[in-house]
Order: C-alpha cells, then sequence, then structure tokens
C-alpha cells in the first residue's frame, strides 16, 4: 500500500491539470476497493465543483437536478465532524426523497461508500466520497484498516486542486506543474537541490529531474537563470495585486 500511495504522489506531483489529478486519484483507490470518487465543493455563491470518476451522465444528472442540496451523504457531511460509511440505510434519516437519491445513484452503480467532510475549503464546504458498488459490507473494517490513509488522500487532493485553481503557475507562457513550481519557489529562496528534497520530502532524483524539466519549459540553461525569471514574474505579479 506505500507503494500505491508513493505512485499517487508521484503522478499528483507532475499533474497540470484536474483531469490528471481525478485519473491519479481513480488509480490509487482501487486497491482500497473503492471503484469511484469524488470531491465536491460547494462555494458559497457559486456554482459547485466536481471532481469525479463516476458516469458522466450521473455526474451531469446530479448538477442538473440540484442534487448537492438534498444528497443525504453531503447533508450529513454537513454536521459530521469525522469521515462516515454510508449506503442506502442512510435514507431512513432523511426521508423519501433521499430513498429516490439512492435508487438513482444505484443504477449507476454507486451503493455505498466513505466520506472526508472537508469544512474549511475556501468560500464554503467540501466532501470527498469515495464509492464502491457493492452494498454496505466489509466498510466498517475498512474503515479501522485504511481511515489514516483516506484522510490522507484527501488533504492531499484538495491541497493540490486548490493550487491549480489558483493562478500563478504559468510563466513566461510556461506551464509548470505543482511540484516543478514548488521547486522553483524554493530554489528563488536560496535553498539547494538537497535542502529542497529535505523540505519537500521528493527524493532527490525527483527534485533534479522537476529542475531539469522546469529549466526546458523556460528555456533556459540554468537554474539561476530560472530564479531570476521567477522572481522577475513574482514582481510583475505584485505590482498588479497591489
Amino acid at each position: 500500500m506505500r507503494r500505491v500511495i508513493h505512485d499517487y504522489i508521484e503522478k499528483t506531483g507532475l499533474a497540470s491539470n484536474t483531469d490528471q489529478l481525478r485519473d491519479a486519484m481513480a488509480e490509487v483507490i482501487r486497491p482500497f476497493d473503492f471503484n469511484a470518487f469524488a470531491f465536491l465543493a460547494l462555494p458559497s455563491g457559486k456554482l459547485p465543483l466536481l471532481v469525479s470518476n463516476y458516469d458522466d451522465r450521473w455526474q451531469a444528472h446530479y448538477v442538473d437536478r440540484g442534487y448537492q442540496r438534498r444528497d443525504p451523504v453531503m447533508l450529513n457531511s454537513r454536521c459530521a465532524v469525522d469521515l462516515f460509511t454510508w449506503g442506502r440505510e442512510m435514507a431512513a434519516k432523511f426521508g423519501s426523497l433521499a430513498e429516490d437519491f439512492f435508487y438513482e445513484a444505484e443504477t449507476f452503480d454507486i451503493r455505498s461508500g466513505v466520506t472526508v467532510p472537508i469544512p474549511d475549503w475556501p468560500g464554503g464546504f467540501a466532501a470527498m466520497t469515495f464509492a464502491t458498488d457493492r452494498h454496505h459490507v466489509n466498510l466498517t473494517s475498512c474503515l479501522r484498516c485504511y481511515d489514516a490513509a483516506l484522510l490522507f488522500l484527501t488533504a492531499h487532493f484538495q491541497s493540490h486542486l486548490h493550487w491549480m485553481l489558483e493562478s500563478g503557475r504559468r510563466i513566461e507562457d510556461a506551464e509548470l506543474t505543482a511540484r516543478e513550481y514548488i521547486c522553483l519557489r524554493w530554489a528563488a529562496a536560496g535553498k539547494s537541490q538537497p535542502d529542497i528534497a529535505q523540505i519537500t520530502g521528493i527524493s532527490l532524483r525527483t527534485v533534479a529531474r522537476d529542475i531539469e524539466n522546469l529549466r526546458a519549459k523556460l528555456g533556459v540553461r540554468s537554474i539561476t537563470q530560472a530564479v531570476s525569471i521567477f522572481a522577475a514574474y513574482e514582481a510583475t505579479k505584485n505590482k498588479r495585486t497591489h
């Protein structure tokens, strides 16, 4: 399992868009016996943000029908203080509309799962759901064994997603990955490659590869030149925001 999560971290570090981030999560959850996931954020006054590998028809149906307002899993997430398991039996807590919701979800092979509430999503509320096409069996034991891993995956995913949604990764028409940008930022702070590896927890070989990649994207021969471009970019960005 450690190797699976390590591979996930590597892939998300190289991801430059939400589709690549989605694909990395879809792959890492398979050994946990989940076949689908959904990250749903409900920022105040804005449209829902959904990143998921659910069937596209279900995703469109969910958003078009405004299910985020009566999805029993999301409703329960708002009052939960920790991750929790769910299945059709949850409908009893929320009434007949919830029963209809679970029935529709099951037509898309969404029968049970584990959800992690994310109350501190910027500007609103979010939750990460890991789903299975099986009924509510063995999820309690799954939670006992993998709760820490699921919490880590959720925190890691939301951190990368939030970063991707922010502006600032495009420097001189070069689109940097999250990890390349982090390496460049630490290099600009005067840190060596071994320093960056220690600070970020990334292997030295990976740091070296990311720096080589970002130099190629920026069209420079040295990290010093890359840092100069980054410094000029930061200065320009600060002027725009003040």
